[in-house]
C-alpha cells in the first residue's frame, strides 16, 4: 500500500466518482478491495490511497482539525482496501 499526498484530485477522479463543480475529495483509495482479488489475477501496481492536501484544508481550521480528518479520511480508505463501502464505512463510524 502506496501513501500519496497531492493538492486536488483530478479532474478524471472527480468524473469518475461524479464529483461536480466544486465538490470536495479529501482522499481516495485506488486498487482491487482485497474480497475482490483472486489468485489468477496477474502483477498489477500496488494499491494507493490518495490525500488530497488543499481539500482537506479546506474543510479544517486548525492543525489538530487537519490531523483528526487526515486520520478519520485513512480510516476511511483502508476500509474501502477491506471492501466495505460508503454507507458501511458512516455505519461503522457512527455517521448516518
Amino acid at each position: 500500500m502506496v501513501i500519496t499526498v497531492e493538492d486536488y484530485p483530478s479532474t478524471e477522479d472527480l468524473e469518475k466518482l461524479k464529483i461536480r463543480g466544486k465538490g470536495l475529495l479529501l482522499g481516495l483509495y485506488r486498487g482491487t478491495p482485497l474480497p475482490q482479488r483472486s489468485i489468477w489475477q496477474g502483477v498489477r501496481l500496488p494499491d494507493e490511497i490518495v490525500l488530497y492536501r488543499k481539500d482537506i484544508e479546506k474543510v479544517c481550521r486548525t492543525e489538530k482539525e487537519i490531523e483528526d480528518r487526515v486520520n478519520e479520511v485513512l480510516q476511511h480508505e483502508i476500509a474501502h482496501y477491506f471492501g466495505l463501502n460508503d454507507d458501511e464505512i458512516y455505519e461503522l463510524m457512527g455517521r448516518h
